[in-house]
């Protein structure tokens, strides 16, 4: 039909066959069947590759068009990055209340897609949408935001970004502000997709005066290293590769936020001393879809709300 795209991917087989892609595509385009090679071989890690065709996409499908008064594109979203989709309603909810229309680019089929340089503002989910969203401020000079705001003092801050980008500064939002470091300063590793890990990070030190946090990331091939420099700059953050890894850095802890899988590898350390409680986040490339339903929350108030739960647990204050 008229709105036929067709995807070329490739996996570990035909990259040992030495399957030739580009002359597939090309054969493809000379029988009038539009494509796009989205080159993968099966070996690669997966968020780098998701990144990688997003903006494959991006540049493939994308031109200059008339802009679309309050549209905001929604980048990097899918349940393998971020988790079920209501995990980010209550931020499409407040660009709702604010007359914006907000768009998972990817919804909506092809003619959709192609809209999104309409947009006047990007908010960028998970760092698989962060290469297109800068590429779309290179050649169409839109903003992005990057990440989920966790806690209210990002939420709030958020929010007045969102309006400051739109031209409709007209809300009064006053951010509490970040709390006094508290008294007791536990250690806490926190670990999962990276510009969430980044928000939780900021939660924890904004919302609760914890400043002894590093984030890890798991890392085990080098192309997923590479992936989270691009993310989040050369410093901030360490990786891990496996378990070992992993027990080392947890050692050094008080409190593990990631997801519940890691309670295995913690329950490895025994009986040891100081063993560190878990606040439990789903990350899709540790434990696939087996915790996307637990109830948990990442954004704003309620984000914030979820961590003192635990933490009140956890840490005994």
């Amino acid at each position: 039909g008229s709105h036929m795209f067709v995807c070329l991917l490739g996996s570990a087989v035909p990259a040992f066959t030495g399957v030739d892609y580009t002359r597939i595509s090309r054969n493809l385009k000379k029988g009038q069947v539009p494509n796009i090679h989205l080159a993968s071989d099966g070996f690669g890690a997966s968020p780098a590759g998701a990144s990688d065709a997003l903006l494959a996409l991006g540049k493939e499908l994308l031109v200059p068009v008339e802009k679309e008064e309050g549209r905001i594109n929604i980048l990097g979203y899918s349940p393998a990055a971020v988790g079920r989709v209501e995990k980010i309603r209550h931020g499409m909810e407040h660009l709702e209340r604010r007359g914006f229309h907000s768009r998972v680019w990817g919804d909506g089929g092809l003619p959709e897609v192609k809209k999104a340089a309409a947009a006047g503002l990007n908010w960028v989910v998970s760092g698989e949408g962060l290469a297109l969203a800068r590429w779309m401020e290179r050649t169409f000079s839109i903003p992005y935001l990057a990440g989920i705001p966790m806690g209210v003092n990002a939420m709030l801050d958020w929010r007045k970004q969102v309006n400051l980008l739109m031209g409709r500064d007209d809300e009064l939002l006053e951010p509490p502000g970040p709390v006094p470091a508290a008294a007791v300063q536990p250690r806490i590793l926190v670990t999962g997709e990276p510009l969430l890990a980044r928000s939780i990070a900021r939660a924890l030190k904004e919302d609760f005066g914890y400043g002894q946090v590093m984030i890890a990331l798991y890392a085990p091939v080098p192309s997923l290293r590479n992936y989270y420099r691009d993310v989040l700059g050369e410093t901030g953050w360490i990786g891990f590769a496996d378990t070992d890894e992993f027990l080392r850095l947890a050692k050094q802890a008080d409190l593990v936020v990631g997801d519940p899988v890691y309670q295995d590898c913690l329950d490895m350390l025994g009986k040891e001393r100081n063993v560190p409680g878990l606040i439990p986040i789903p990350d899709s490339l540790v434990s696939g879809e087996q915790y996307l339903d637990m109830e948990y929350e990442i954004f704003g108030r309620k984000g914030g709300e979820y961590m003192r739960r635990f933490l009140n647990e956890t840490m005994d204050t």
